[in-house]
């Protein structure tokens, strides 16, 4: 699974890719440290989970 994190502006007006994870316990690990920078610049931390496929 890949996790695509993302920060995004409160109106959901702009959005930037912030880092990628290939596997979710990273992802997990890494995610208070993500909101408090979101937090800290006036963004929402967002997600998207990517099931790999087996043909990849």
């Amino acid at each position: 699974m890949t996790v695509k994190v993302f920060f995004e502006t409160p109106k959901g007006s702009y959005a930037e890719e912030i880092a990628t994870f290939s596997d979710e316990e990273y992802f997990d690990a890494c995610y208070p440290i993500l909101e408090k920078i979101a937090k800290k610049n006036r963004f929402i931390l967002t997600e998207s989970f990517i099931e790999d496929s087996e043909d990849e």
